[in-house]
């Protein structure tokens, strides 16, 4: 904007500058980008107890699946990946239960993200039954769910 009405030798910089030095200007800047640091979790002592469980939607459909759970577990980076047509919380839970509890134990935790069909009455009940924590993750803790997201690309 600057630069259409005047010519000088850096002006962005010198515009840069003036406005880092204007104190009205820094008391009224909004700050959209708030950078934190990315959480870790520790690694657990033995496979299967800590699974970190997530939804990636939408797939391209093929036939009529067109959703996907995947579950990592955290110790030896085991990835399930299972094809859901639905991602209501019975279908998810019951799918989590076939495929992960069925097949490798009860974990001692579960992580998952804040979605609805994990945070559903239906799914904590699964996991009290079976003796498993549910916690959950936040938008800073991106090493296991990421890596979920970035593995499955559709």
């Amino acid at each position: 904007m600057m630069t259409e009405k005047y010519v000088s030798y850096n002006i962005k910089k010198q515009v840069r500058e003036w406005a880092k030095a204007c104190i009205r200007c820094q008391k009224y800047k909004v700050t959209w980008h708030t950078k934190l640091k990315f959480g870790e979790y520790q690694v657990p002592d033995e496979r299967f107890s800590v699974v970190h469980i997530d939804l990636i939607r939408p797939l391209p459909p093929s036939e009529v699946m067109i959703y996907c759970l995947t579950c990592i577990d955290r110790f030896s980076c085991w990835m399930e990946v299972v094809y859901l047509p639905d991602i209501t919380a019975e279908i998810v839970g019951k799918a989590f239960y076939e495929h992960w509890i069925c097949r490798f134990g009860v974990p001692a935790t579960i992580i998952t993200d804040l979605g609805r069909q994990f945070e559903s009455q239906l799914f904590k009940s699964i996991a009290a039954i079976c003796g498993a924590k549910v916690d959950h993750t936040t938008i800073t803790i991106f090493n296991v769910i990421g890596r979920l997201n970035v593995c499955i690309k559709p």
